[in-house]
């Protein structure tokens, strides 16, 4: 089943954590879900504790095999634009 697989960087780092890999058939649906709140655990305390969270990456026509294989790779921060500083 084929969806987008989205990175986003938060703010702020919650614990160690400061990057999100998700995947979702429903990309736009889904990205509303976190920022109410009602998404993933991880971006629910980002929306409680109030630190900005934005989609910086996408990877379209995916499957959920492709968003184990990023976050097994744990180099989130290597896939990021913000944090590596490059232009959008």
């Amino acid at each position: 089943m084929n969806g987008t697989v989205y990175l986003i960087h938060l703010d702020a780092p919650i614990a160690h954590a400061q990057h999100y890999i998700g995947w979702a058939k429903g990309f736009k649906e889904r990205i509303k879900h976190h920022r109410n709140g009602t998404g993933a655990k991880f971006l629910a305390e980002a929306v409680k504790r109030e630190i900005n969270f934005d989609v910086v990456r996408t990877w379209e026509n995916t499957d959920g095999n492709f968003e184990r294989k990023l976050k097994n790779r744990k180099k989130a921060r290597m896939l990021c634009p913000i944090c590596r500083q490059e232009k959008k």
